[in-house]
């Protein structure tokens, strides 16, 4: 009972410190604020990145990309790789500041971007939506972009940290009141169900709220099997 005991205090003090070392970086991140946060990231990265498995990957791939290129070429644009990615780690922690919407002019302050009026519309006409977008850098929250700020709530999946500690930390910053976010792991297909079919109980049309009613079916259940209805069968065509 004596080891059992202190098993379980070694455990959960393990999991609060873990806790602390996952919060340590958004906390330095508020700290330094978004500029700093990514000047400093940038400088660690490529401070210690040409030391990482990757450096080696990434010379012989711009050097077969590019046989031209001279050495210092090479390693110039190497290098621009890792600046990269030590801003987009630290972008990741400020992507409401990223996508700020300014109420006053309807832009973005920081960034640009094109079928915002996509989004408007489907607003204007109250309709739902599947929009699918690439997944690039902090982008897989491109839905989140272009319905914030004109009070669209929508539903996204996107690729949650492999901690799910992490995940706890990150998810609040990342999304928004008017997103609800559904991390791509065990059970999110369900929970796209679910979405899917609230949606389609919102629907007038009967076509619109079987295809949704279908998806979450599908997702549910898989694809049905056996032979698919005909609806351009003899007796419709000549009801039609």
């Amino acid at each position: 009972a004596w080891t059992a005991s202190w098993t379980m205090r070694l455990t959960a003090g393990w999991a609060a410190m873990k806790l602390r070392l996952i919060w340590l970086p958004v906390w330095l991140a508020r700290a330094l604020g978004p500029m700093n946060t990514a000047k400093f990231a940038s400088h660690l990265a490529r401070r210690w990145g040409p030391f990482f498995k990757e450096q080696k990957i990434a010379l012989a791939n711009v050097k077969a990309a590019f046989p031209e290129k001279s050495e210092a070429e090479v390693k110039a644009i190497v290098n621009g790789m890792w600046d990269n990615l030590g801003r987009l780690g630290a972008e990741a922690f400020h992507i409401k500041w990223v996508t700020a919407f300014d109420e006053k002019t309807g832009e973005r302050t920081r960034i640009t971007g094109t079928g915002r009026e996509i989004i408007l519309a489907l607003k204007e006409k109250k309709q739902s939506a599947i929009i699918f977008s690439a997944h690039l850098a902090n982008w897989e929250l491109v839905p989140t972009i272009g319905a914030s700020g004109v009070g669209v709530k929508s539903t996204i999946l996107y690729r949650s940290a492999s901690s799910d500690r992490a995940n706890e930390v990150l998810a609040p910053i990342r999304g928004g009141d008017s997103h609800k976010l559904i991390s791509s792991k065990r059970g999110a297909t369900w929970n796209l169900a679910d979405a899917f079919e609230q949606m389609g109980y919102q629907k007038e049309s009967s076509s619109l709220r079987n295809s949704f009613l279908a998806a979450a079916l599908e997702l549910r259940s898989g694809i049905p099997s056996g032979l698919m209805p005909r609806s351009a069968s003899p007796d419709t065509v000549r009801a039609m």
